[in-house]
């Protein structure tokens, strides 16, 4: 399948996940040089700066409830021309949106993290209740607002698509997302004389599919280990460890300093902080990432 073709199964299909969604097209705009599409990306991704002002579709709307120490909240009431109150601007990553979305019940409620917009909304509360004006306030924000965080994502994403199609732009060949899922859980969750088979061969089918694909894409490096249990932490001091170190052409020439992130990363896998069992994971991703077959 064409990388192009690829990218518009994911973005079609519901059950995929928005964050690789999101770092799949970051890597194919930046094959492509579609900068525009970098930029947005690569906010979506990570979360939007202060400035510029994030998409429209970014501004949410809720309701502001009083927390009380007993009995319902209260909802604060405003004047047409401090309706505006009611919206928030959210720049998280789209990740953080997801789990969100993932909490119980049908809303989120939110802090407001203005000074001057909580300044006007205790002034508010303070005409309205008085008593309540030092309470809690938070903003009760419906769930389908985040949902539609990431719906504009993703449509936006698929208008590219249809723009790279137009423009004849198709990507190299590639396999599946399913067949690659398939493969490299054969290789880290095999048992018997196939697991031993799979691994020690490192001129296989397989082992050469995963390491042409992901040969220098950190992104997918570090998604993969986020899946298993790596915490933002430790896969950062990676890249930087990456970035600073020479590019090895075997596991033999691995920095001391990747040495050492790699034996703090089985000390966790030791104590219970990693879900699978770790060495053959770093082992095969970290070869994935530099070229190494052997």
């Amino acid at each position: 399948m064409k990388e192009v073709g690829k990218l518009k199964y994911i973005a079609l299909s519901k059950e995929s996940d928005i964050s690789d969604l999101v770092r799949f097209s970051l890597y194919l705009s930046k094959k492509f040089n579609e900068f525009e599409m970098v930029d947005f990306l690569t906010n979506e991704l990570n979360g939007y700066p202060e400035f510029p002002f994030p998409p429209f579709y970014r501004v949410i709307s809720g309701v502001w409830k009083i927390r009380r120490n007993m009995g319902a909240s209260i909802t604060v009431e405003f004047p047409h021309n401090l309706e505006h109150l009611n919206s928030k601007i959210i720049r998280d990553g789209v990740s953080n949106i997801f789990s969100c979305l993932e909490r119980s019940g049908e809303y989120i409620f939110l802090r407001q993290d203005k000074k001057a917009i909580d300044q006007e909304l205790r002034r508010c509360i303070k005409k309205q209740n008085p008593s309540l004006a030092n309470n809690p306030i938070y903003l009760a924000v419906h769930k389908s607002e985040f949902s539609n965080i990431l719906e504009q994502v993703r449509n936006k994403i698929l208008d590219w698509i249809f723009e790279l199609e137009n423009k004849g732009i198709f990507g190299d060949e590639i396999e599946s997302k399913e067949s690659v899922i398939m493969q490299n859980n054969f290789i880290q969750n095999g048992n018997g004389n196939n697991q031993a088979n799979v691994i020690e061969s490192p001129n296989s089918t397989v082992n050469q599919t995963l390491n042409n694909m992901f040969k220098g894409d950190f992104n997918y490096l570090a998604s993969n280990l986020r899946s298993h249990g790596v915490e933002d932490a430790d896969i950062q001091e990676l890249q930087t460890i990456i970035d600073v170190t020479p590019l090895p052409q075997s596991p033999s020439e691995y920095s001391p300093d990747l040495k050492g992130w790699m034996s703090k990363m089985l000390g966790k896998s030791i104590d219970g902080t990693w879900q699978v069992a770790v060495g053959s994971l770093l082992a095969t991703g970290l070869q994935q990432y530099f070229g190494i077959l052997g």
